[in-house]
């Protein structure tokens, strides 16, 4: 079944995009960035005392990429922690399994018509990334890493906070809990693999190539720059394995793992009910 025959998918899309607060949102954000975007270059014309340098080009580029890279962090489990309490909490949880729609459509359903809106923020930065081409500095290929990177993270952080829906009965639990696993992902992995190195507990090379790559944190930095974990990764993996090679395989195998899960809790929670 295609997603535009699922008919929970297209009824959670059609409820989503039809409401006010979906443009709202859209408009709050694209101003946002708008207006970051204004303080990045006005910053830097400041610094350079230049105006429409390549410099400002990469500033403004690798700005926008580290705010919509938090953004993501903090929205991707707040859109999807509500998919299935929010049908616990309205007691319409029996009704929906007892229609003709499998688990995969239904989590499927649930799941992709919440990404697609966060999908639709970073599209919509995509007109600010433009300005860096005019001004220079940043290659197409950064700008698909980046985004490629960006979308990743939506999907897998998205996909904690859909399993999380499954397996509490509240919204709020759910959201906090899902905050807090990310945050760990993000920020914890990379404030425990500094702590390893620095009291010798691991070396730098084990550090960079097997805890480094879960946070996205040093991902992009490796987009940023190659070169900066090469060495380390080199000792480990080979001359050929970049650090977001490693980081799309935790990511594979974490997406592939909670599919297997959510099925598993997705049939216990339906027997249950």
């Amino acid at each position: 079944m295609f997603l535009w025959h699922n008919p929970l998918f297209v009824k959670e899309v059609r409820s989503r995009i039809r409401g006010r607060g979906a443009f709202i949102i859209l408009t709050v954000y694209g101003a946002l960035l708008a207006a970051l975007i204004a303080f990045i270059y006005y910053e830097d014309v400041l610094r350079s005392h230049a105006w429409g340098t390549i410099t400002s080009g990469r500033d403004l580029f690798y700005g926008l990429f580290a705010i919509q890279l938090t953004a993501v962090c903090v929205i991707s489990p707040s859109l999807t922690a509500p998919s299935m309490t929010l049908e616990k909490e309205k007691q319409t949880l029996e009704m929906l399994l007892m229609t003709h729609l499998t688990a995969a459509h239904i989590m499927s359903g649930k799941l992709l018509s919440t990404l697609l809106f966060g999908f639709l923020l970073l599209i919509l930065s995509l007109p600010f990334a433009s300005i860096a081409f005019i001004l220079g500095g940043v290659a197409p290929q950064e700008v698909i890493a980046a985004y490629g990177l960006m979308y990743i993270e939506m999907i897998v952080y998205g996909y904690i906070g859909y399993l999380c829906s499954l397996f509490f009965n509240q919204t709020k639990t759910a959201t906090s809990v899902s905050f807090l696993i990310v945050l760990v992902l993000s920020l914890g992995t990379l404030v425990l693999g500094v702590m390893l190195e620095e009291f010798d507990l691991l070396s730098k090379a084990a550090v960079v190539s097997f805890i480094f790559p879960i946070t996205p944190v040093t991902t992009a930095v490796s987009l940023h720059d190659p070169n900066v974990f090469s060495s380390d990764l080199k000792a480990v993996w080979g001359p050929h394995v970049s650090l977001w090679m490693v980081h799309l395989g935790y990511s594979v195998v974490v997406l592939l793992s909670g599919v297997v899960w959510g099925l598993l809790r997705f049939h216990r929670l339906a027997r249950a009910r």
